[in-house]
């Protein structure tokens, strides 16, 4: 997917990085609320002023392409609301991405799905929340655009699917059911998982069940009273317990996984970029939605200014 940005138009050059030496301002002008704002559920992005003041231009095309940006936003609460709303999913996805290299195969595959229902979220309020809106800017009717082709093709809607059913198998798991073999001492000797169940065990009672006092027999009912098991976590047995199901699941699973790995990798490394990149201007742009509502809120006036090129060299101000 190509890349797209809400601060800078299709196709514009960045100028060179320009580093400032007194970033003083920032506080004085209130502009650290800009990298500041709370969001619940995000990471805090404090601290990054130098790389906030990369993003100060004297492009008058630029600026434009922005404030029209903020108009759209101001114009559609709604849309803020989605923006806030989505940012801690895109946020997590990047986290997702970043543990995937510290755990196994098995367990990086699944994040993979976690990451792919979270960005299926993302598309899915996106693109309902700016259809919604009928942006006029050209950064937000790019960005629609772009998730529009996404959510309307039948890859997308088909790996939606199949992630969906996926997660609701592995979430579904509520017990297993264990074959132990024994031998003449009635000793374990071996043991397996025979099958994966979506229901819990319940406690039971031999005597009830020889007099036929308990309800109709689902399968799920004991022949004793269920114990507590693996509540300590200095209890070693269960620690090891826990591990051999563990394994026992992960074998089971491995085979569906597989299957899925190659398209997952390449599904993600084709059209999660671009989300995750826009995510701290997003949270720049609220910044400045959230500014502007503070300033009208302290009674002062705000209007969207009309911005000639720096040559031109025009101030004009109307009360």
């Amino acid at each position: 997917m190509s890349t797209f940005s809400l601060l800078y138009p299709q196709g514009y050059e960045k100028q060179k990085k320009t580093s400032l030496s007194d970033l003083s301002f920032y506080t004085k002008l209130g502009l650290d609320r800009l990298v500041r704002i709370p969001i619940k559920g995000t990471l805090p992005w404090v601290d990054e002023q130098e790389q906030f003041a990369q993003l100060l231009t004297s492009d008058a095309e630029v600026i434009q392409y922005r404030l029209d940006v903020v108009e759209d936003l101001i114009n559609n609460p709604k849309l803020c609301e989605t923006l806030t709303e989505v940012l801690p999913q895109i946020e997590t996805i990047a986290q997702l991405r970043a543990d995937k290299g510290r755990v196994s195969d098995i367990t990086a595959c699944l994040y993979s799905i976690s990451e792919i229902e979270l960005y299926t979220d993302c598309v899915d309020l996106l693109y309902n929340s700016i259809n919604n809106a009928k942006p006029a800017s050209t950064g937000l009717t790019t960005l629609l655009e772009m998730i529009q082709d996404v959510y309307n093709s039948e890859e997308y809607q088909k790996l939606k699917r199949n992630a969906k059913e996926l997660m609701e198998q592995t979430r579904s798991i509520r017990s297993v059911t264990i074959g132990v073999n024994l031998n003449p001492q009635l000793q374990a000797v071996e043991a397996g998982v025979v099958a994966v169940n979506s229901e819990f065990f319940r406690s039971g009672d031999i005597i009830d069940r020889i007099l036929r006092l308990d309800r109709a027999d689902d399968g799920f009912r004991c022949l004793t009273p269920l114990i507590p098991y693996g509540q300590s976590r200095a209890d070693q047995t269960a620690t090891v317990f826990n591990s051999a199901v563990n394994h026992a699941l992960d074998q089971i699973f491995r085979s569906t996984v597989r299957s899925w790995r190659p398209i997952i990798r390449r599904y993600l490394a084709q059209n999660t970029d671009y989300l995750v990149n826009l995510a701290k201007e997003i949270r720049l742009l609220l910044g400045a939605v959230e500014f502007t509502k503070k300033m009208r809120s302290l009674g002062m006036p705000m209007c969207k200014p009309e911005v000639y090129p720096l040559e031109a060299k025009v101030f004009a101000a109307k009360t």
